[in-house]
């Protein structure tokens, strides 16, 4: 198993952790980023953003590509596929099946999952029809009657 220690290390690959070893970085400090996926988080998984600031509409994946782009040019070294095993608040370690990592700060923006409901049909229909975001629901409700009528015969 390989050491390696570094001032900061971020736990989580999404929009906050980027952030976070981007900021870490410029304050010129060695950081690193571990995920246990890819890096971008939940937000790779969105074919469109319409309420990121500075953008009227975004892809999720372009959008998170940015993110990583910006921490490679302040040096953060990255470890993607990283299941970590084991995390030592005190002693600031995380342990993975490859490395031991040693900090003087931990960060943790693990982020989240949507709680899924595991029904016939949810994976399938993720993004049309099935939303885990209110804002997307709240949309998705706002039919016109004409339109709920024309969906009732579709269904009937």
């Amino acid at each position: 198993m390989e050491k390696l220690n570094f001032d900061t290390i971020i736990l989580g690959g999404g929009p906050a952790g980027l952030s976070a070893a981007i900021y870490a970085a410029r304050g010129a400090v060695s950081t690193a980023i571990i995920d246990k996926n890819m890096f971008g988080g939940q937000p790779s998984n969105y074919l469109e953003l319409e309420n990121y600031p500075g953008f009227q509409v975004v892809g999720g994946y372009d959008l998170m590509e940015k993110f990583e782009e910006h921490a490679d040019k302040f040096g953060v070294k990255k470890f993607p596929m990283q299941e970590i095993e084991k995390v030592d608040l005190l002693a600031k370690k995380i342990y993975t099946k490859e490395f031991e990592f040693s900090a003087k700060t931990i960060i943790i923006a693990t982020g989240a999952q949507p709680m899924k409901l595991g029904v016939k049909g949810e994976k399938e229909f993720v993004g049309r029809g099935v939303s885990y975001c209110a804002v997307i629901k709240i949309k998705l409700l706002r039919l016109s009657v004409a339109e709920i009528q024309r969906l009732k015969k579709l269904c009937i």
